[in-house]
């Protein structure tokens, strides 16, 4: 817990707030692997930080999210997962030098627990150019429970580390290993 607590002091938002609610999911469990970012957002013309926390414990997969908002306020989000509920893990892997293995640029993480999907709808249209019927709809769901994106440029080598180890842990779990 003594590197979770130095990498949110590190991050610098609201580094209370995201202590206090990691204590208070953690408990006395041993943290396995964890991964903390803060990214911006635009929304109505002006910048909003947010600061992610994904970790895992031996029996947990614990996420907090922090938002700032309007007013210098703060709404701090949080959910305890039990780790057989995560069904599979999805992972891409940027690498800017391919001849490099092990220099990767950037990870995206998805966790899927079954418990929110993301749908995409589009229009279908025919090959005809001048064709005015009404094709339908075509609709993709997908898992969308947990997605980060971690950039060796924007978040630096140790959050790139901590995604793999992350990752690593994950798959363990999914692969109903012992953690």
């Amino acid at each position: 817990m003594v590197k979770l607590d130095r990498d949110i002091e590190r991050a610098g938002f609201f580094p209370q707030l995201a202590t206090r609610a990691v204590h208070r999911l953690v408990g006395d469990q041993e943290v396995k692997a964890s991964l903390v970012q803060v990214e911006a957002a635009f929304d109505r013309g002006s910048m909003f930080r947010h600061l992610t926390i994904l970790i895992l414990t031996g029996t947990s997969f614990i996420q907090v999210h922090i938002d700032e908002a309007d007013n210098h306020s703060a709404v701090v989000t949080s959910a305890v997962h039990s780790i057989w509920a995560i069904r599979g893990v999805s992972v891409q892997e940027v690498f800017a030098d391919p001849t490099d293995s092990e220099e990767i640029s950037e990870i995206t993480i998805s966790v899927d627990m079954a418990s929110q999907r993301r749908s995409d709808i589009e229009s279908l249209r025919c090959d005809d150019p001048t064709c005015e019927a009404d094709h339908g709809f075509q609709a993709r769901t997908y898992p969308d429970d947990v997605t980060i994106r971690i950039s060796q440029l924007g978040d630096g080598a140790r959050a790139c580390a901590d995604a793999q180890k992350l990752i690593d842990a994950l798959t363990q779990v999914v692969s109903n290993e012992r953690l």
